[in-house]
């Protein structure tokens, strides 16, 4: 380099012939003689390209990638976990997973098979606003005590957001695309994996808790500390999800 000075050189192999030249500060342009070349080849170039073809995915690993988003998933493991933390009985937990899967079953397919969108920064605010409303809704609930009636209406609010939360699913289902030969099976496979990790990450706490509160007679506490952090967790990702970087 000699000030704004600079020197490049160039070599370009073309078949079995070499084009060497030098690009500087004046000359920054370099003609490759193409057309002679295919003319002493005789090529001739494609009138269209040719389509480029994704390699196929097993359709096995649908189920893997819906397990993997959910047990990844820390705003949906959050919302599950909310959902959970007041739940006594195992019909009640049964109860409301089942409304959940089947909420985010229908958006997830309807949103996979471009039937209906919404931008991903409104679905993904929309999931950290459901966050934060379940933890509320425990407190509210732990100083009322009135977790009875909230459980015979909690899972049409938790059917309400599986509805957000499946949008959130479809944009990696999306990403990876769906095979237009086995579409039905493949999106099978992925809400199945979606099923089988929500009922491996809820289960184990719904467990601990119950254990806390009926062995070491915590009758508050877990449920206290769980929703607050519910709570802070989704206004983290509200405001992440909804103030500009």
């Amino acid at each position: 380099f000699r000030g704004s000075d600079y020197l490049n050189r160039v070599s370009i192999h073309l078949d079995f012939n070499t084009l060497r030249a030098e690009i500087n500060d004046g000359e920054r342009e370099i003609e490759i003689p193409v057309g002679y070349l295919l003319w002493e080849r005789g090529w001739t170039l494609p009138v269209t390209l040719p389509a480029i073809e994704r390699p196929k995915k097993p359709i096995v690993d649908y189920f893997k990638q819906g397990f993997e988003h959910v047990v990844g998933g820390y705003d949906h493991l959050a919302f599950l976990f909310g959902v959970i933390l007041l739940v006594v009985r195992l019909r009640d937990l049964a109860l409301l997973v089942t409304a959940f899967t089947l909420a985010h079953s229908i958006t997830l397919a309807l949103a996979a098979l471009d039937v209906i969108a919404i931008p991903v920064r409104l679905a993904e605010a929309a999931i950290a606003f459901s966050i934060i409303y379940i933890g509320f809704e425990n407190l509210l609930n732990l100083r009322h005590r009135g977790m009875r009636g909230t459980l015979q209406r909690r899972w049409i609010t938790t059917f309400i957001f599986g509805l957000i939360h499946g949008f959130g699913f479809s944009y990696l289902l999306r990403e990876i695309g769906l095979p237009q030969e086995s579409m039905v099976p493949a999106l099978l496979l992925f809400n199945l994996g979606v099923e089988a990790g929500q009922l491996t990450v809820v289960v184990a706490p719904f467990l601990m808790l119950r254990w806390c509160v009926e062995r070491l007679n915590y009758r508050t506490w877990p449920e206290l500390v769980g929703s607050t952090a519910v709570i802070l967790l989704g206004m983290n990702w509200f405001y992440l999800r909804v103030v500009p970087v």
